[in-house]
């Protein structure tokens, strides 16, 4: 009699009966670490992810972290509970759902960064969600960077007159076509911030063509600020130096300013009956100001100087629009008594003659920047060559006081060759200024195409060399650029008396009767030429 095969149940499984004999499967210990544990996990685990790498001053996308969010219930509650330790926030940029995420994510910290990088633009539903941000999420909103046209500004300023206790970046600047408004002190145009912002956390501010005078009780809701940029205002009127006084002695943590004023807006003698040269009251100290940049009028500038004071500065750059004629070695000039602390220690100087302006800056090699002091530069828009020079002249003989520690001068040009209307024009005397400031210079630097305003300005009456100009100079290095054959050079040798040129021979040549006479007073000055420096 055969038997019937028995088909296997559920119940005779072999797993399922060792299951039952006391063989339990096994168990995740994730579980058993308490949230403290967690987080030091997570910390390890997003420094180890460059992905996760922390850019300063930005929140990580809550979107990096979907990894770790999404795992379960509990991290995700855990990582949205620590933001802050984390840097989690809402980065909200070009195609963001804002007003989603808004709902979505109620307790991250926004950041809006919309810079228009790569021809982006602003669509409706994004202005719609930044809007809705700075309105309804003002205790969130923590860092806001925006270059937007300039329609789009207004409308996001005109949205800030609330109160915001958390935000500490803020960088407002427009752009685009619609932004060329006229330039009227009271045009309805301004952009401005309103009479009802405050936020007392705020570190950066940044603000383009910005209306101060209209409300200049802002800034002292702005106790905590320490990097202040207000670019392209388009008048004085809007703010001249007792108003910016006032402002600055309410950010008493300021480490970088930053003031530029539109070319070449209003006269500042005309803004109103206050002479630039007004008594001065009291100066205000500055004792953290690490960078200061200027772009505007000299006389601006000069007004500026005498009511501020700087002890920590190791950054400044003016440019000015005009030349003011300093009277050379006069101590009492108000911008040489700003000067003067800031340019005391610089070893080496780089005059630099370009199209539209003439440039001065200090040089430094090695050291920490503690040890080489203050960073410099002095600028002047001009396309005109004698004013270049002459200015030039002006700036550096009313500081050669202090520009004694100075062994190094380089005369840059910034032409393959001087355009014909640069030719002969500068006074040769004006060239003696520049070079009779550095007393103590042993090598200097020439470009080509300077090399005759040069040459005779260390001539006395074009025969003798004289002492009182440049009386320690060891060494002229003069470079002819050869902007065909130099490019797919890296280094090249220093050569002796590049050959002779078309408009004026060799480095030799041009320098011999100087080299012959400072030779004939044991004083000898030896030419080295290069193809660049």
């Amino acid at each position: 009699m055969s038997s019937k095969p028995v088909r296997a149940t559920s119940g005779s499984r072999p797993g399922k009966r060792r299951r039952m004999e006391g063989h339990s499967a096994p168990h995740s210990t994730i579980p058993l670490l308490n949230d403290d544990v967690l987080l030091e996990i997570f910390e390890w685990y997003i420094t180890c992810r460059p992905e996760y790498r922390y850019v300063r001053g930005k929140a990580r996308s809550v979107f990096v972290l979907r990894e770790l969010i999404h795992t379960c219930r509990r991290w995700r509650h855990l990582i949205l509970r620590s933001a802050e330790r984390f840097n989690v926030g809402l980065y909200c940029t070009y195609g963001t759902p804002v007003t989603d995420l808004l709902t979505r994510y109620p307790s991250l910290p926004i950041h809006l960064e919309y810079r228009a990088l790569e021809d982006e633009t602003l669509t409706p539903e994004d202005i719609e969600g930044i809007l809705r941000a700075i309105r309804e999420q003002s205790h969130r909103l923590q860092y806001v960077d925006i270059n937007a046209p300039g329609h789009h500004v207004q409308q996001i300023l005109a949205a800030m007159d609330s109160y915001f206790p958390f935000l500490w970046h803020l960088y407002i600047m427009p752009h685009g076509r619609d932004n060329q408004l006229p330039k009227s002190a009271n045009r309805p145009g301004a952009f401005i911030l309103p009479p009802a912002f405050a936020a007392p956390r705020l570190t950066h501010l940044k603000l383009n063509e910005p209306r101060l005078l209209a409300e200049p009780k802002i800034f002292p809701h702005l106790p905590a600020i320490r990097e202040l940029t207000l670019w392209n205002i388009p008048s004085v009127a809007l703010l001249p130096p007792e108003l910016l006084i006032d402002l600055l002695s309410t950010t008493p943590l300021l480490r970088g300013l930053d003031i530029s004023f539109q070319f070449p807006g209003l006269p500042y003698r005309g803004i109103g009956t206050t002479p630039w040269h007004a008594p001065i009251k009291s100066t205000l100290g500055l004792p953290h100001l690490f960078s200061f940049y200027f772009h505007g009028a000299h006389e601006y500038f000069d007004d500026l100087a005498s009511r501020i004071s700087v002890l920590s500065l190791k950054y400044f750059s003016t440019t000015f629009f005009n030349r003011l004629p300093i009277p050379p070695g006069n101590s009492e000039s108000l911008s040489y008594r700003f000067w003067k602390p800031l340019v005391v220690d610089c070893r080496s100087v780089m005059v630099d003659f370009t199209q539209d302006s003439v440039k001065a800056t200090s040089r430094y090699e090695g050291g920490s920047m503690t040890e080489r002091g203050v960073h410099w530069t002095w600028k002047l828009n001009s396309s005109q060559f004698d004013w270049q020079v002459a200015s030039a002249a002006e700036f550096f003989q009313s500081l050669a006081p202090e520009l004694l520690q100075v062994n190094s001068l380089m005369l840059y040009f910034g032409f393959e060759r001087k355009p014909p209307e640069w030719l002969d024009v500068s006074e040769p005397e004006d060239w003696c200024d520049i070079l009779r400031s550095f007393s103590n210079v042993k090598t200097l630097k020439v470009y080509w195409e300077l090399r005759h305003d040069v040459s005779r300005s260390l001539m006395s009456n074009g025969v003798e060399a004289s002492l009182d100009i440049l009386p320690e100079l060891r060494t002229i290095e003069l470079a002819k650029r050869d902007f065909d054959a130099s490019l797919n050079l890296l280094s090249e040798p220093p050569i002796l008396g590049l050959g002779g040129d078309d408009d004026g021979g060799s480095g030799e040549e041009v320098f011999a009767h100087f080299i012959e006479a400072r030779k004939g007073i044991n004083r000898p000055v030896s030419i080295i030429c290069r193809s660049r420096f």
